[in-house]
């Protein structure tokens, strides 16, 4: 049982890790667009 518990936690971690990830990596490409967009309009 413990076992299991402790792979369920750390495939919850991977999830929440990649999720984050994926996220951060959106938001960062958003941003780079916006300046590229603002660097455009100059």
């Amino acid at each position: 049982m413990k076992r299991l518990l402790s792979v369920l936690t750390s495939v919850a971690l991977l999830a929440v890790i990649l999720a984050a990830g994926v996220f951060g990596y959106k938001s960062f490409t958003d941003i780079n667009k916006v300046k590229k967009i603002r660097t455009w309009r100059k």
